[in-house]
């Protein structure tokens, strides 16, 4: 049977492409776009096709495609995808375990084969065990298997290793029969399977096509495999290079941007010469570039005839066209540098730009570089709850307990924004009254601190200790000892909603997605039973670090901060690839914690290697746009960084062609910011000349105040004839003058 597998080549706007196509396939008669079913890798990638749709369109009404994410399968949606809802096929699958309760499960096994280990230290071993279980999932293999893993030749603590994982091969599968339920990566995929199976043997007559997948996941492959067979089924694969050498497709790695291409071809069994292009396009010469970039070890023998062969020699030379790579000092230099690019790309109309990364800091320091020019981008690759505002906040709740109630704690608590007790407390008073030596612990030290305090007038003893008996009741129910998280977490929130004094803490996008998490931390850690406060803290900061909150809509329309998976299938005018050292992109391989390399792969998983080839993917799929910047720091915190991989190849092919990158546009955009702070002219500020009238001025000063005088008379001015005091510190550490009294 015929396959049709196509590819859209790296670098060209993939959704837009496919819309168009459709379009085209439709254009007599519209209403026919319904009865195409569009299978993409992620959600973003259906909403970024929706949006090229009715771009084209140009908002037109229009009755779209059917998009489903492949990752996001669910059953309802899966029978309506079959048009299979009144059919006989049971698919009798449980239910999915959500991820939070299924973590605290896993904690709970953790802590029956080591019962001393803490709550918290016991949930990381838990999302440990999950991700592993995921992967086993992911690969379609054997759970039971893990227990002949380890022969007798592997190293002792390896076998402590296996006796450790006897709670996924054999407590786990016990507990998720007991609950009659299933995790949602075996879930997901034999949704998939089935589906597989169902169009197997029920082949659609409607148009399928399977667009944007590398099918790195083994029960997507055979999806896909059986879409390439249907009678209107279609495979569009991204990125896929039919042109490079035989004898590199056969050396490729995993660490190497086809090879998942490779597998997956392999698993459709078809040649990479059967691979049709999806638009009558030849390569650019930026794919040569990226093609010789990406060159395998074993052929890269071929640079030395890169400057003897001018057809190839003069491709590269063409590909360094609007290609700049800037090496900036820092990264500060570094998201200030492409602010600028963002910004300047403003200056034509309808032109946009996209910012990739995987350096969420850099992410986060570009968004608030652009707010100088009053630009407001969001991180579509999102941030952990706990370094939202809200959840600040909530940790800063915490940290004033854990701290006893010392004054740099609880006001900064009191001072943060989300706190309005300011509207109904003096907050102020209780600053001053509290500055100087360190109060004793808890609230009885604070009131026995403001109660002996000498310098107080009434009134603002008065505001402080007011204070203090509204916050104390407070904060009571936080201070019991070991009991149940859930009290400890109701006694949380309604200290954050008190403190916050208005219905507002969870409203907005943020405050919305917060309570979800809240209320489904009240229902699934009912078993979290005696925990001190401190354990408390650490099991919330583990569990509010998980949640990653994205924005639903970017703040602007034509500027984009992206994270390689949000960036799959996007379409921009400029593309920005940043943080491009060594660790960062590529990222560490890392180390398995369950097993080495040999056991994965005697056990069937993949090397940690594949994570880097998926990296080079996406690197190659922005390095083949038309205009692009590569940027890096060289130093990162005060240490010096590797640059990339890819950019040190990118210097050997440039240097074994004798090519010169001068890199003008990167040097002028460096020069630029650098100078974003600087001035024509600077005027230092005068130096203060009280005068004030004599009458005003001191009779009398002390011997050591005379050298003051000489030195900064405006002291003298503002505490004799202002009569104004510098302010203790908060915490004031003890000194000789107070050792002296």
């Amino acid at each position: 049977m015929s396959k049709t597998v196509y590819t859209i080549d790296a670098g060209r706007p993939f959704a837009k492409i496919l819309a168009e196509r459709i379009l085209q396939d439709t254009a007599d008669n519209k209403e026919h776009l319904n009865e195409y079913l569009i299978l993409l890798p992620t959600r973003r990638a259906c909403r970024v096709l929706r949006e090229a749709f009715l771009s084209i369109e140009k908002n037109k009404a229009l009755i779209l495609p059917r998009m489903q994410p492949v990752g996001d399968l669910d059953e309802e949606e899966l029978a309506l995808s079959m048009l299979g809802i009144g059919h006989d096929d049971d698919w009798g699958l449980k239910a999915a375990l959500p991820p939070l309760k299924r973590q605290i499960m896993l904690a709970k096994l953790v802590q029956g084969v080591y019962p001393d280990t803490p709550h918290d230290q016991a949930l990381k071993l838990s999302q440990a065990l999950g991700h592993l279980m995921d992967q086993i999932y992911t690969e379609n293999l054997d759970m039971a298997a893990l227990k002949d893993l380890v022969p007798e030749d592997f190293a002792e603590h390896w076998q402590i290793t296996l006796k450790f994982l006897e709670i996924l091969s054999l407590h786990w599968p016990k507990i998720l029969d007991q609950n009659s339920v299933m995790d949602q990566a075996d879930r997901r995929n034999r949704l998939i399977l089935k589906l597989a199976d169902f169009w197997e043997k029920h082949p659609p007559d409607h148009p399928v096509i399977g667009a944007g997948s590398t099918g790195s996941i083994p029960s997507t492959a055979k999806l896909l495999s059986v879409i390439s067979t249907l009678p209107k089924g279609q495979i569009i694969l991204p990125g896929l290079d039919t042109n490079i050498d035989d004898e590199s497709w056969d050396a490729l790695d995993e660490t190497h941007p086809q090879y998942g291409f490779k597998t997956l071809l392999n698993d459709l069994r078809i040649d990479r010469s059967s691979v049709q292009p999806f638009e009558d396009k030849t390569q650019s010469p930026r794919h040569i570039l990226a093609r010789e970039i990406m060159r395998p070890a074993q052929t890269t023998i071929s640079w030395s005839d890169l400057a003897a062969d001018q057809t190839t020699s003069d491709m590269l030379q063409q590909s360094l066209h609007n290609l700049s790579i800037l090496a900036c000092r820092n990264t500060h230099e570094e998201a200030k540098a492409i602010a600028m690019i963002m910004r300047q790309t403003l200056n034509t109309p309808d032109q946009t730009a996209c910012l990739i990364t995987p350096d969420r800091a850099l992410a986060s320091a570009v968004a608030e570089t652009c707010k100088r020019w009053n630009i407001l981008i969001d991180d579509s690759a999102g941030q952990s709850l706990k370094n939202t505002d809200l959840g600040i906040f909530m940790r800063l709740i915490t940290d004033t307990v854990q701290n006893n109630f010392s004054p740099v704690t609880l006001l900064a608590l009191l001072k943060h924004h989300i706190c309005s007790v300011n509207d109904s407390h003096n907050i102020a008073a209780l600053d001053y009254a509290l500055r100087g030596s360190k109060p004793a612990k808890e609230f009885e030290g604070l009131i026995r601190h403001i109660e002996d305090a000498k310098n107080l007038t009434e009134d603002i003893r008065a505001e402080a200790l007011k204070c203090l008996q509204f916050l104390e009741p407070l904060f009571a129910p936080l201070q019991n000892k070991a009991q149940n998280f859930t009290r400890y977490l109701k006694a949380h929130i309604k200290c954050a909603e008190t403190l916050n004094n208005t219905e507002k803490l969870w409203h907005g996008e943020n405050g919305n997605k917060a309570s979800i998490f809240f209320s489904e931390l009240f229902e699934t850690t009912q078993d979290l039973q005696n925990l001190g406060f401190k354990e408390y803290a650490n099991v919330l900061d583990h569990f509010m670090d998980q949640l990653q909150i994205r924005p639903a809509f970017g703040t602007h329309p034509r500027l984009q901060i992206l994270g390689q998976l949000e960036a799959r299938l996007i379409d921009a005018d400029i593309v920005i690839l940043g943080g491009l050292n060594e660790g960062t992109w590529p990222p560490d391989a890392g180390a398995d914690p369950w097993m080495s390399r040999p056991m994965r792969k005697e056990f069937g998983l993949p090397s940690p290697e594949r994570g880097i080839g998926l990296a080079a993917h996406d690197f190659v799929q922005g390095l083949c746009a038309d205009k692009v910047y590569l940027t890096r720091s060289t130093q990162h915190d005060g240490a010096p960084t590797v640059p990339s991989r890819w950019l040190q190849r990118f210097s050997t092919v440039m240097q074994a062609a004798n090519l010169d990158h001068k890199n003008q546009d990167a040097i002028q955009i460096l020069n630029w910011a650098n100078k974003l702070d600087e001035t024509q002219t600077v005027k230092p500020t005068e130096r203060p000349i009280p005068t004030p009238p004599v009458s005003m001025r001191p009779r009398r000063l002390s011997v050591t105040k005379i050298e003051t005088w000489l030195r900064d008379p405006y002291s003298i001015y503002a505490r004799y004839v202002l009569n104004l005091k510098l302010l203790d510190p908060l915490e004031k550490p003890i000194d000789a003058a107070r050792r002296g009294t």
